[in-house]
């Protein structure tokens, strides 16, 4: 189950939608490099809203496999996974030559682990629970063909969520 995170009332929550511009990251390619189905799922679910197609892993070994198989404009790589984690995967890929950005989501939120993550080579770092708006601002950074767009969703609710256990 997953619940709205933003308890706001609801017209205000719209009128700022209403306001905002947002990045369109439409014809994007994606790896979602993750061992949970429910987080491959719910990055799905944000990505295809906004036209970006996506491919899965399940694992860093994965995710070097498939990275090279097909031209994906940027990686979404969880940190722990089984197998071989997140900085190993990076580590692997660039030591084979793979230039696109590979954007760190992991639920390790701390100032440390980011800078970590950065250090590694990440280019990017998304935090578990993610929100919609998050994930689109980080990839449309990395995405060449991003074009600002007035806010074609005006009067959607915004998509903020928390998973079950954080409930």
């Amino acid at each position: 189950m997953i619940e709205i995170a933003d308890r706001r009332d609801a017209s205000s929550i719209v009128e700022d939608q209403a306001n905002r511009e947002h990045r369109s990251v439409a014809g994007a390619r994606a790896l979602i490099v993750d061992d949970s189905r429910d987080n491959r799922e719910l990055l799905r679910l944000f990505l295809n809203r906004h036209g970006v197609l996506s491919d899965f892993a399940t694992n860093g070994r994965e995710a070097v496999e498939s990275a090279f198989k097909k031209d994906f404009d940027f990686i979404l790589m969880d940190i722990q996974m089984p197998e071989m984690d997140g900085y190993a995967a990076l580590k692997e890929l660039k030591g084979k030559g793979y230039e696109k950005p590979v954007i760190a989501f992991t639920a390790h939120a701390m100032k440390e682990e980011r800078e970590k993550a950065f250090e590694a080579g990440f280019k990017g770092h998304i935090t578990k629970p993610v929100s919609e708006a998050a994930l689109l601002e980080t990839i449309a950074r990395f995405y060449p063909g991003t074009r600002l767009l007035k806010n074609k969703n005006a009067g959607r609710i915004p998509s903020v969520f928390r998973y079950p256990s954080q409930l």
